[in-house]
């Protein structure tokens, strides 16, 4: 069973899935799947969001990114951080630019609560096109937080719930915050 399939059951066994979910009429398979791996109130969104998107500007979104595991998250967290006594502890590669501020468990990506998303050009992802602030404001309209206009670390392809993270205790928000790793060594 893979990790996709776990979510899914254990989102069936809380009583998490919606009997009627939305349909995205305007995604492309990698989106769909990776919707798949959102928390319910998250997926409705970004499906509204990438349909919005599609019917006002013709533009269609990918969702590059949603639901990462803990270990997957510290590898992101550990690229261009050569020098982190975490990474360096953990024996986690380096390479690569900085393109998060956040390690395992203290990302919404690892509850299901963000999701990165490019522009898609020929079937392709464009990286290089930048998130508009109009585009932007359709998710925010929705009720999504865009790391686009965060101060402290501009996060234009990241949209994700408001708030602290809700689908774990305070606690663990507390480590987030403290800039400790919740539950290491999972």
């Amino acid at each position: 069973m893979n990790i996709q399939e776990q979510i899914l059951r254990i989102q069936s066994m809380m009583g998490l899935i919606q009997e009627e979910t939305s349909i995205c009429k305007h995604c492309n398979e990698r989106t769909k799947k990776n919707i798949e791996t959102l928390s319910p109130e998250i997926k409705d969104k970004a499906i509204k969001f990438i349909d919005e998107v599609f019917t006002k500007f013709s533009k269609t979104l990918t969702i590059t990114d949603a639901f990462r595991s803990f270990d997957d998250q510290n590898k992101l967290y550990c690229q261009g951080r050569s020098k982190d006594e975490f990474c360096i502890k953990n024996k986690i590669p380096t390479k690569g630019n900085i393109v998060t501020r956040q390690k395992g468990g203290c990302s919404k990506h690892n509850y299901g609560e963000a999701f990165d998303v490019y522009f898609t050009t020929s079937n392709s992802i464009d990286l290089n096109t930048k998130m508009t602030e109009e585009i932007a404001k359709i998710a925010e309209n929705l009720g999504l937080e865009w790391g686009g206009s965060w101060s402290e670390f501009v996060d234009s392809p990241h949209f994700q719930s408001p708030g602290t993270l809700s689908s774990i205790s305070t606690v663990t928000d507390m480590f987030c915050k403290a800039g400790l790793q919740p539950f290491e060594g999972t």
